[in-house]
């Protein structure tokens, strides 16, 4: 009885790791996009990622924490910025034309988080 059990156990955690391995990857919790580029927020990493559209962009996003915190992400990428769990954010996707004396163009907030 004993030898049973000790197998089913191995067993079970057997496979529940091999369910761990094939879990799916984090989700973006929100995105923003201003034209020139699209930047996505994962809470799971604290990762903002952005994709320029248009290739004569640059672009930076910036964020504020409900708890004071003002950061900003610069280039097309990922950036891991290490955010209190728990906290709420709004954050801002902003591109300039490259080359040219254009303003930034922002879109947001974006609000995220709890």
């Amino acid at each position: 009885m004993r030898r049973q059990l000790l197998s089913l156990l191995v067993a079970g955690a057997a496979a529940l790791g091999l369910t761990a391995l094939n879990a799916a990857p984090a989700q973006a919790d929100s995105c923003a996009s201003n034209g020139y580029a699209t930047t996505c927020f994962t809470s799971y990493g604290d990762i903002f990622e952005t994709v320029y559209v248009q290739s004569n962009a640059g672009s930076y996003v910036v964020f504020e924490t409900d708890y004071g915190r003002v950061d900003t992400c610069y280039g097309e990428g990922v950036c891991n910025k290490n955010i209190r769990e728990g906290a709420s954010i709004k954050y801002w996707v902003c591109s300039y034309v490259r080359a040219s004396d254009t303003d930034a163009v922002c879109e947001g907030p974006t609000y995220d988080g709890a």
